[in-house]
């Protein structure tokens, strides 16, 4: 996802007229000094040093070229009115090599407020790319961030500090690939990062992102709160595509998963098998925050090794107000939908409703392994799986969806045609308004359509 120069001009002239009458403008070119006042005409040399001058309001521009550097931002206070702006000239190429670096970070954004990060690539360093950390109100926006030793974009509340402590962020329209290259063995026994993650966070928004060929999870909100995962493109990633781990009240809506959008994309298998779709866990930490209150809507999982999952490893804690709604899965490698027992086969699973989902299976393999106590199942379409694997419930269409193009590689091929049996046999629930291509859902009474895509 790379913005145009036009867009990019439209982004400098609306800084321009909201810049406060205080604010100053500085530059940074690779012909410049870092003795120089940091004109457009007398430029610093280094992001750093540039960086280093900012306080609410200023803005930081940066001429094209490679920067081998690693840049921290840190106790930098914006304002809600006069955020901290770093971002590229005039939509210039730019690029922060963090060859040779040995932070954390390439980019580290710490105990900072209201700070834009916006329209760099960032690549090579031998451990994460863009951290942000115990930091608030941030927006991480357009980046393209690959060839990292560990994670892409990583956010994350200090364990040592109160939950939360970051929050309030927005990692949008960012390309994170090629990252987490310690686990290019893909060691089992080895621990990696993810493309894109919050960890222990507060309300943080990851929209808008494609996440792909990364040797560790794609999206991941770990012991977190109030997410929102939206209209990402995620695809041919190591073990999940999308990982809710003791994360609450969280949202994940009109996402694209697939795998075999790469060309080599068996070099991101575990153990022979593709990353999962949707996944759930409670991973054991020192401190716990169960999921809870998740709603899963209008995502469209195609090839995974399961399209939905909720594993009961570790800590376990079940799903609870869980709504699984208006998505399609199709052809997963294992199970469209994979939900496991507590120990000992005792259910610990409350009120969560799975509705309104098209669960297209591969030729020769059940559709679903999950229990009925706990759950409410309604409406869902169910096709070519083996006969009798399915999880009955009142509604159910048993029939081909007919979609644009069954097996196709595009989000447009999980279209449903005109002749299409889901089509106004869905029920209405009021957590989905629209379908995954943005088009309403009103207007037809009590009646939706089934699956991702609205008629």
């Amino acid at each position: 996802m790379h913005r145009s120069r036009f867009a990019s001009i439209l982004i400098l002239l609306s800084l321009l007229l909201v810049t406060p009458a205080f604010a100053t403008h500085y530059y940074v070119a690779t012909t410049g000094s870092d003795a120089n006042a940091g004109t457009l005409a007398a430029p610093f040399l280094t992001i750093q040093h540039g960086v280093d001058q900012l306080d609410a309001g200023d803005n930081l521009y940066v001429r094209g070229g490679t920067y081998d550097e690693a840049v921290t931002i840190w106790d930098k206070a914006g304002t809600s009115s006069y955020p901290i702006y770093i971002t590229t000239y005039n939509g210039e190429a730019v690029a922060i090599d963090g060859t040779g670096q040995t932070e954390n970070g390439v980019v580290v954004i710490g105990d900072s407020s209201y700070v834009r990060f916006d329209g760099f690539e960032v690549k090579n360093g031998p451990n994460g790319g863009i951290f942000i950390y115990d930091a608030n109100n941030i927006k991480v926006r357009w980046n393209n961030v690959h060839h990292m030793g560990s994670g892409g974009i990583n956010a994350k509340t200090a364990s040592a500090s109160p939950f939360g402590t970051a929050h309030h962020l927005v990692i949008h329209g960012n390309s994170v690939h090629h990252n987490m290259l310690d686990n290019s063995d893909r060691d089992e026994n080895s621990v990696w990062l993810q493309g894109v993650s919050a960890v222990r966070c507060d309300y943080v928004e990851i929209t808008g992102n494609n996440v792909y060929e990364n040797y560790g999870e794609g999206i991941d909100y770990i012991g977190s709160d109030h997410g929102t995962i939206r209209d990402n493109s995620i695809w041919d990633n190591f073990s999940v595509n999308l990982y809710l781990d003791n994360a609450q009240y969280t949202t994940v809506d009109r996402n694209w998963i697939v795998t075999g959008w790469a060309p080599n994309h068996t070099n991101y298998y575990r153990n022979g098998n593709p990353a999962g779709g949707i996944g759930v866990a409670n991973e054991y930490y020192t401190e716990q925050n169960p999921a809870t209150d998740l709603t899963i809507t209008n995502n469209i999982v195609v090839r995974c090794h399961t399209g939905f999952a909720y594993r009961n490893s570790e800590y376990g804690g079940g799903l609870h107000n869980t709504l699984v709604a208006n998505n399609t899965f199709s052809e997963s490698v294992y199970l469209n939908l994979s939900i496991q027992n507590g120990t000992n086969n005792t259910n610990i699973h409350t009120t969560t409703t799975i509705k309104n989902n098209i669960f297209y299976a591969k030729t020769g393999t059940s559709y679903a392994s999950a229990p009925t106590t706990g759950f409410t199942y309604q409406t869902n379409c169910w096709f070519n799986g083996t006969a009798n694997t399915h999880k009955s419930g009142t509604g159910d269409v048993l029939s081909d969806p007919l979609f644009v193009d069954a097996g196709g590689s595009d989000q447009e091929d999980y279209m449903l045609t005109s002749s299409s049996p889901c089509k106004n046999t869905g029920t209405a629930t009021a957590a989905v308004t629209e379908d995954y291509f943005g088009t309403a859902r009103s207007g037809r009474g009590t009646a939706i359509d089934i699956g991702a895509h609205e008629y």
